[in-house]
Order: C-alpha cells, then sequence, then structure tokens
C-alpha cells in the first residue's frame, strides 16, 4: 500500500507561487484584473444610486395643474370648495373664481388622481363637469349656495 503525500513540497511558499513555478506574474494579473473590477462595480453601483434617488426626488416635485368648471354661486360656495380640497395633504393649492365657475388645482398626481378631486367637490355638495353631487349634500347647502342644476352627460 503506497502512501500520498499531500503536504507542499515547500511549506514556506505560497500555493499559486507552487502552482505556477514560482512565477509571480500571474498573482499580479489576477489582483490587478480584480481591483479594477471591483472599481468598475462601484462606479456602477453609484450611478445606478444617483440615477434611483434623482428620479424618486424629481417624482416628488413633479406637481400638476387642472382646471374645470365648478356649479356654484357665492362667496360661501368658494370658501366650501375651496376648503373641500385644501383638508387633502396631495393638493398644494386651490383656487375658485365666483364668476367663471372654473377652480385652478395644483396637485401631486403621484398621490390623488383628478377624478379624487372632482369627487372631493361633489362630497362638498357642488358639481363639477365630471361628478355630481348626491342630492341629500346639495339639499343641504344654504339657499343662497344652490344653484340650477344642470344633467351632467357621464
Amino acid at each position: 500500500m503506497t502512501l500520498i503525500n499531500h503536504t507542499r513540497a515547500n511549506p514556506f511558499i505560497h500555493p499559486f507561487e507552487e502552482f505556477s513555478r514560482g512565477k509571480k506574474i500571474f498573482i499580479t494579473i489576477n489582483s490587478t484584473y480584480m481591483k479594477s473590477q471591483i472599481k468598475i462595480f462601484g462606479f456602477v453601483y453609484t450611478i445606478l444610486i444617483t440615477l434611483f434617488t434623482a428620479n424618486t426626488f424629481a417624482n416628488s416635485l413633479h406637481n400638476e395643474t387642472a382646471t374645470f368648471k365648478v356649479y356654484g354661486n357665492c362667496e360661501m360656495c368658494k370658501k366650501r370648495i375651496e376648503s373641500s380640497l385644501k383638508g387633502n395633504s396631495a393638493i398644494i393649492s386651490a383656487a375658485w373664481d365666483v364668476k367663471s365657475k372654473v377652480i385652478k388645482v395644483v396637485y401631486d398626481p403621484h398621490s390623488i388622481s383628478i377624478d379624487k378631486i372632482h369627487q372631493l367637490i361633489a362630497e362638498a355638495g357642488h358639481d363639477t363637469e365630471k361628478v355630481r353631487a348626491s342630492d341629500g349634500t346639495y339639499k343641504k347647502l344654504p339657499g343662497c349656495c344652490q344653484y340650477d342644476r344642470k344633467k351632467i352627460s357621464e
């Protein structure tokens, strides 16, 4: 029975040196290659994080403006219509003009939809171009705020 000696011939020589018969160039090339790969991956990772952060930041700053018709009559209507929207954190500003019956809303489209804005106004008792307020809510409005209701096409 033959025993095989698994120990290296010279225990003071690094295994790669022994494998490459003392040629240290193999280790140097490998080390340089790994360092360049680490730098490349680090650079790519930094760019990806920067793009992700910039995109997230840009989305949070993106606001939209919408204008549409809201039916009402007086300054009390104005206060009610605007306050129905200003309580929502996704609404930046809301201004309703009594004469033209047009509201201008600046809002965050990532947090609220335009349909939801119409719905909030209708819940306050005022009809919009898209959503008609419920009859019960409309009848609760003061007499000066009850306008001639038009049929809203859906």
